[in-house]
């Protein structure tokens, strides 16, 4: 049986094990980040803090990275029902939402 803490995502072809993925989503969620690259990068480094990731494997974990923290913040925030889908298609507009959403939060304070 598998522990509550993991969840199993698809890298590539391969379904992975990531350790505590949700608690890190929501960290970096807080964190408010607006650039694609530095959220791939934040959420790659955060990941390999509990979880071995082979280094000619990085990019497909990325990839993998960035599509379930997308659909977990249109999940948990939108209250959206996504299917995954390839990071690539429609990141700039989930970006762009996320700036929405960043910008709406700093005028609240």
């Amino acid at each position: 049986m598998m522990p509550s803490n993991v969840k199993v995502i698809k890298v590539g072809d391969s379904d992975v094990g990531i350790v505590d993925l949700e608690k890190t989503f929501r960290e970096i969620y807080f964190l408010e980040i607006e650039d694609e690259g530095e959220l791939r990068e934040r959420l790659l480094a955060k990941v390999k803090t509990n979880n071995f990731i082979p280094a000619d494997r990085e990019n497909l974990y990325s990839e993998a990275l960035f599509r379930e923290y997308r659909s977990f913040v249109e999940r948990r925030y939108l209250g959206k029902k996504v299917s995954p889908q390839p990071a690539r298609q429609n990141s700039a507009g989930f970006l762009s939402f996320l700036r929405t959403l960043v910008k709406g939060k700093r005028g609240k304070k």
